[in-house]
Formats: C-alpha cells, structure tokens, sequence
C-alpha cells in the first residue's frame, strides 16, 4: 500500500507541485481581496451583593448570594438565547430590517456562551465593524433592561455589571 502512494506521488509529481502553487496563489487572492470581518464580544457578570457579616453569628448568605446570583444568571442566560430579545435588538440598530428575510439569518449569528456559573459572553460578527459594536452596545442595553424588568419586585441586592464599558472588536 505504501509502495503505490510512493508510485502515484512520482508519476504525478508535477502535476501535484501545480495544483498546489495554483491553490496557495488563489488562496491568497481571496485572502487580500475579500474584506475583513469584525466580531464584536461582550461579557457580562451576574452578581448579588451579600449583606453585612455579623458578628455575633455565623450566616451563610455569602453561600446563598452566590446561588442567587447562579439563578438569576439562567434567566438572563435564557433571554440572552431568545430569539424575540435578539430579533428586536437587531431591528433597533438596523433600521428597516423587521421584514428582511435576513433576518434570521442575523439573529443566529449571534453567539451567546455561559463561560461560568454567574459570567455570559454574547458576540455577533459582521463585516462592518461599526454595525457589530453597535448591535452588541444595543444588546448590552437591552440585556441591562430586562434584568431589571425580571428583577423588579424581586431582589433588590441583585445586579449585572459588565466586564468592559465598550465591547471587545477583533478581526476574524
């Protein structure tokens, strides 16, 4: 078996050696030519503020702050991933777009990932860099607007911050 690999590789040797100039100098092609495609990332942190230590007693609240925190971190997880949520964030920052058949398309683009228990990362790409930071920005806003309309009445103590003001933009 390796025998005949030896024997294809020497009878077509230079049609090989072509195939592969022709292959690296359109890759290259494409790579100069097409534009840069920019994705736009932002983390946010789910957290609940403990209430004083006593000093008198020993409490668990720090435990179960954190186990709040967890909690409210899966509503704003399951928000993040619906698909009405992202739908109207995408039609604020694109003006028009409520009936492109796109649409869709745009929304599951956008990648929502639990990194841990209380922290959620949510990024979109686009080849315009302006128009990812700013559905991101969007979605930021929104995002802080349904915490508090899930939390009102709730616990007051609860809150999201995010990991950077602005979101991070790299080029893919």
């Amino acid at each position: 078996l390796f025998g005949i690999g030896i024997n294809f590789i020497k009878k077509y040797f230079l049609f090989l050696l072509a195939v592969s100039a022709v292959s690296g100098v359109f890759g290259l092609v494409l790579a100069v030519k097409l534009p840069p495609s920019f994705e736009a990332t932002q983390t946010l942190f789910v957290k609940r503020q403990a209430s004083l230590d006593s000093k008198q007693f020993y409490t668990y609240d720090g435990y179960y702050s954190a186990q709040a925190a967890e909690r409210f971190a899966d509503s704003v997880f399951g928000a993040l991933k619906s698909r009405e949520v992202l739908r109207y964030a995408i039609t604020r920052v694109a003006a028009g777009m409520e009936n492109d058949p796109h649409l869709d398309k745009e929304v599951r683009s956008i990648k929502v990932t639990r990194l841990s228990p209380q922290l959620i990362s949510f990024s979109y790409g686009n080849k315009s860099r302006d128009l990812a930071e700013k559905l991101i920005t969007d979605l930021s806003g929104s995002v802080s607007g349904i915490a508090a309309e899930l939390n009102k009445g709730g616990d007051e103590s609860i809150s999201i911050s995010f990991v950077s003001p602005r979101p991070l933009t790299a080029i893919l």
